[in-house]
């Protein structure tokens, strides 16, 4: 398990740096990968590189502009590995665009309503100002076998 979940880290940073050729060097990418725990009625999250079958995972990427001025038309994205399953109603900031199974890409809205199986969401930034940092969450399912 511990080589899945150190492949999904990587799979979402290079995805978005290679979509981003141009402002790679001007764009941090920092991706999390927490552990949701429950505890006494409430959640502890987990820094973690590994999961197990049943765990949920909540994924935190920072896009942050280290240029000297602002970045603009970014559109940074998020892939949900294809062993895990997205747990609806928990991205934040809501995505512009939804990447479905067989490669078709629909709005946000559009997503909603055909309950299809998410692969990558995707925001789009106008401009991202000098030092400002755009954080993405979402919540995933290991799948128990």
């Amino acid at each position: 398990m511990r080589h899945e979940s150190f492949l999904i880290c990587i799979c979402a940073i290079l995805s978005f740096q290679l979509s981003q050729a141009k402002a790679e060097e001007s764009l941090k990418v920092e991706l999390q990968n927490f552990l949701v725990v429950e505890n006494d009625g409430g959640e502890v999250l987990q820094e973690t590189d590994e999961a197990q079958p049943g765990d949920v995972i909540l994924y935190r990427a920072e896009f942050r502009n280290q240029s000297g001025g602002p970045l603009t038309n970014l559109r940074p994205s998020l892939p949900i590995p294809d062993i895990l399953a997205y747990l609806e109603e928990t991205v934040t900031p809501q995505p512009d665009r939804v990447l479905v199974e067989g490669n078709e890409t629909l709005s946000f809205e559009d997503w909603k309503e055909s309950q299809q199986s998410v692969r990558s969401f995707e925001w789009h930034l106008p401009e991202l100002s000098e030092g400002e940092i755009f954080v993405v969450e979402l919540r995933a399912l290991f799948p128990a076998e």
